[in-house]
């Protein structure tokens, strides 16, 4: 029975230490994650500033719409590609 009691404490230890373990692990990544964030949210707001918006002249239209999709698909997968290039 003592032997069963011992058992049961030190694995309620081991689990104590994992809990604290994987609390401070989590902490880390959150503080990670966020810093990465507000460096993604930084760099967007640069690139937004400095980057003139596109204004089409007047009168101008495409007559090719597979051109204006694949434009509109570009630019939102290099705004992606940023941002996956900042989280790594």
């Amino acid at each position: 029975m003592v032997d069963i009691l011992k058992m049961m404490e030190t694995l309620n230890e081991s689990i104590s230490d994992m809990d604290k373990n994987l609390s401070s692990m989590i902490n880390a990544m959150e503080i990670t994650f966020g810093s990465r964030i507000n460096v993604v949210e930084t760099e967007l707001k640069k690139m937004k500033e400095s980057t003139p918006a596109f204004v089409p002249a007047v009168g101008t239209k495409s007559n090719n719409n597979e051109d204006d999709e694949a434009c509109s698909k570009s630019s939102v997968s290099l705004g992606y590609i940023f941002f996956l290039a900042y989280i790594h």
